[in-house]
């Protein structure tokens, strides 16, 4: 049975080829973490096999230890120390020393600075241990049922025998606080001075201790006068705000059956109103979730008022702050364009006495600043941001005088949305924006111009420049501060850092970017992470990773001198790929940009066949790398390659209402400029694609004669299918087809010409490329309806399409038999179409519903 690989290729490799059991055995970097002095990291690796293997390794000197089957790892006493579980034991390791201190039987392994002193804590035989790190001596706390460290408060908490006992780390006193039941969890503030819990029972409760007071006192109850009558204390555990002023908690409300209607002839008729603010397939879907809903509450420590933030109407806009919140309606907002009933409007809630204010309408990218001095948002009408100040009540816009486009380029004109923020600087001094290429520096109170930081060096050289930081650490920057920035060439894609002084403009002139990828926000999904600072030194480790080489570990202290620390290269093993970007001049005018893969044996003398696969843009992974794993709908690149297919990845956007024929320009054009290279066999192209990819696949092939087979997984066939269907949730695909991903831009009784120019079944007689479909019914993304109006009517026509739809899998493929039994099915449908191999019982004859999994008709004989 030729079920893995095909082909005489495979004889001939100096290297064997990835094959569909190549994962099984493939490592790849999980984690890193660097000391506080940068002295030392900590990194693991590992792969579905077998566990991870975790290194302690010195940045300046030799030194390397490997760890083995460890549960968890993880830096103690600033990067001095490393602490361990493994198995049914923990351990200590001094960092440069290569003794293991082992700790029999411990569990909940904690670590903790107080006194003057370190401390490690751990359970034993139903005992808690106190071991110093230095001296190693232990006490011992019996009879413990659970604790917790309260690390900032320098205190430790247990409970034993239904009472929880605090206990002072430094000087050892202890107090009991409470006597009940065991708490699930306990929650402290920021400052360690307070905690919280939820003890569970007929009527919730929420216990609440202050540092200096005599015991936890229960300070909500579900009977609570501040709570709306029909409302309680919700079984889920609850926070503090930031600053530790409220507790913030969630509400559940009360459901009693319905008494019926005796007017009700029929139970079982589903009643649509065109007033309806939420479809019936969608109030059918989340009846259990409104039913079970909790609502965001906030109970005031300082005067004891609960402000209900949620309700029935009402939903949470942005995370909860320590003074205010924000609240919209919650309606389906998808509706709003067209709907003038629907409203999407921004209150301002004060958590501490419950006024509210409304301070925008209809407005996207809604957020309070860290500091909750302003309101920010982004116009779609005006394409501008605003902020509203909320002490004055003043609403401003901060982004006038930008030059550059602010507006997300894969957006709909008329309600383009943002590319997006860099984050606040500390203490709501500044707002860093981006537009297509630089970053901007603006005033929350616009009284002063926004400052272009990279004084349009992006813009100039088509370089884009992004914050080389995490958002969340924004705030930690100063306006005198400098700002580490990731570089990525859009022609060229290398990439690279800058550093940037804020509140001025730079001179940025020493590219100093490389042929890899280090980091770049949003580049696309799990993209890699943002350079980590050790604490106390400017040591940064990053990854590095290329389509050839897996991503490793470097550590740098300016960001253009890289040394590598770890060594991972499953691919070595293997025949793998090397990929180069392309430039091609567009048929209707502009540049076409795309990826190609190659084996690592390509010999430029013979020829290969050739597979398209795309997803709108995605020439920014030129230096991405491929993991052999299971496609969950896709394409799985490296086996494709290595086993003697070309893949090309071009760039996909198109003008709204114009995909067919905007798509057509890009693939005929591209398909012209790679006739020139004679080792591209374009007689035996394929092209593949998932969900919108699968639209394009299912356009190419129903339009174009380009290609020799053609695989599509859950894509779109008839744009009137799709206009009319349903979505996740039971929602409307209206939006998405007119304003959303598919840019229709009008409805169908509008303009029906284009609806019919971008869908497949007008030209389906003309269609010449096989086709592979696979298409699940309970697909809530993509209607089981397109692929079924694809298959019925080929098979109508009698020409080739086949069809697999596997029960209880969704949108995306997820268990491991099926997403390897489409691979195996995939490759073979491929391999007749542009290899010449033979043909599979399934797809010869078939398999009938009587031998469904008795049969698979895989064999090839």
């Amino acid at each position: 049975m030729a079920l893995l690989c095909f082909g005489s290729f495979i004889a001939h490799a100096q290297k064997p080829v990835i094959n569909n059991d190549t994962y099984k055995s493939w490592i790849e970097l999980r984690d890193y973490h660097i000391s506080d002095d940068g002295r030392y990291v900590l990194y693991n690796y590992g792969g579905e096999a077998g566990g991870d293997t975790k290194i302690l390794q010195s940045t300046q000197g030799a030194y390397k230890k490997v760890l083995d089957s460890l549960q968890q790892a993880w830096f103690i006493d600033g990067g001095n120390y490393v602490l361990f579980i493994a198995n049914k034991k923990a351990g200590i390791l001094k960092c440069g020393e290569d003794t293991l201190q082992y700790i029999p039987n411990a569990s909940e392994l904690k670590y903790c600075e107080a006194g003057g002193r370190k401390w490690i804590f751990f359970l034993r035989e139903g005992n808690l241990l106190q071991r110093d790190l230095q001296s190693s001596t232990i006490k011992s706390y019996n009879d413990i049922t659970k604790y917790w460290l309260n690390e900032t408060g320098g205190s430790l908490l247990y409970f034993s025998k239904n009472k929880l006992t605090q206990v002072d780390i430094g000087t050892g006193k202890e107090k009991v606080i409470y006597t009940g039941p065991v708490p699930d969890d306990i929650t402290f503030d920021q400052k360690g001075q307070q905690l919280c819990f939820l003890l569970k029972g007929e009527e919730n409760k929420i216990f609440y201790f202050k540092a200096g007071g005599d015991s936890a006192i229960a300070k909500i109850t579900s009977g609570s006068r501040s709570i709306k009558k029909g409302f309680y204390v919700a079984d889920e555990p609850p926070r503090f705000t930031e600053d530790g002023s409220a507790i913030l908690l969630r509400l559940g409300k009360e459901t009693a059956a319905p008494a019926v209607d005796t007017t009700v002839i029929a139970a079982n008729v589903d009643i649509w109103n065109y007033k309806d603010a939420f479809l019936q397939s969608n109030q059918a879907f989340t009846a259990g979730e409104i039913r079970n809903r909790k609502y965001a509450a906030a109970f005031n420590l300082y005067n004891n008022n609960l402000i209900q933030i949620e309700n029935q109407d009402t939903m949470l806009a942005s995370s909860i702050g320590s003074r205010y919140a924000l609240v919209r309606p919650s309606t389906f907002m998808a509706d709003m364009y067209w709907n003038p009933d629907l409203a999407d409007t921004y209150d301002l809630l004060s958590i501490r006495d419950g006024k509210r204010k409304t301070i925008a309408s209809n407005q996207t990218s809604m957020t309070i600043s860290p500091n909750e001095q302003f309101v920010c948002w982004f116009d779609t009408i005006s394409k501008h941001y605003y902020t509203y100040e909320i002490k004055s009540g003043i609403t401003r816009n901060i982004s006038d005088g930008i030059s550059g486009s602010l507006i997300n380029p894969g957006t709909i004109a008329k309600v383009a949305g943002p590319i997006g923020t860099a984050g606040w600087l500390k203490n709501d001094g500044a707002l860093l924006i981006y537009d297509q290429y630089d970053i901007w520096q603006v005033d929350p109170s616009a009284k002063k111009r926004p400052v272009n930081l990279t004084k349009s060096f992006g813009s100039k050289h088509k370089i884009l420049l992004r914050a080389g930081i995490d958002e969340d650490k924004m705030s930690q920057f100063e306006l005198t501060s400098q700002l580490l920035l990731a570089a990525l060439d859009q022609q060229t894609k290398r990439n690279g850092f800058f550093t940037i002084q804020l509140n001025q403009e730079n001179e940025l002139t020493d590219h100093g970017l490389d042929d890899c990828l280090y980091f770049v926000p949003n580049i696309y999904v799990d993209h890699p992470r943002a350079p980590l600072k050790a604490r106390n030194s400017n040591e940064y480790l990053v990854t590095r990773q290329t389509a050839r080489e897996a991503p490793n570990v470097f550590i740098t202290d300016d960001f253009k001198h890289f040394k590598q620390l770890s060594s991972i290269a499953p691919q070595a093993n293997y025949n793998w790929l090397t990929a180069e970007i392309h430039h091609w001049p567009l048929e209707e005018g502009g540049e076409g940009t795309g990826i190609l893969y190659k084996p690592e044996n390509f010999d430029s003398s013979k020829t290969y066949p050739i597979i398209y696969n795309y997803y709108e843009l995605r020439s920014n992974e030129l230096n991405r790398f491929w993991s052999p794993e299971l496609p969950n709908g896709q394409l799985s690149i490296p086996w494709y390659v290595s086993n003697g297919y070309l893949v090309f990845i071009p760039d996909i956007s198109f003008r709204a209402g114009e995909f067919s024929s905007d798509l057509n320009n890009i693939i005929s054009s591209s398909v012209a400029y790679l006739k020139q290279y004679k080792w591209v066999d374009t007689k035996r192209m394929g092209i593949q694609g998932h969900s919108f990819a699968g639209y394009i696949t299912n356009i190419l092939a129903a339009q174009t004669n380009l290609f020799a087979a053609a695989q599509s997984t859950a894509g779109l066939s008839d744009m009137i299918v799709e206009y009319a269907g349903l979505g996740f949730g039971g929602k409307s695909l209206i939006e998405m087809t007119e304003e959303g991903q598919l840019k229709m831009g009008s409805p169908p009784w509008a303009k029906p010409d284009m609806y019919k120019a971008n869908s497949v079944l007008y030209t389906l007689d003309k269609m010449t490329t096989p086709i592979l479909l696979v298409h699940n019914k309970e697909d809530g993304a993509v209607p089981f309806a397109h692929s079924l109006l694809l298959f019925n009517s080929l098979r109508r026509l009698n020409k080739p399409v086949w069809m697999l739809q596997y029960d209880g899998e969704e949108h995306v493929l997820s268990s491991t038999p099926v997403r390897l039994d489409y691979s195996i099915r995939q490759q073979q449908f491929f391999n007749h179409y542009l290899k010449d191999g033979p043909l599979p019982g399934w797809m010869k004859a078939g398999v009938p519903y009587s031998s469904k999994g008795i049969r698979s008709g895989l064999n090839t004989r």
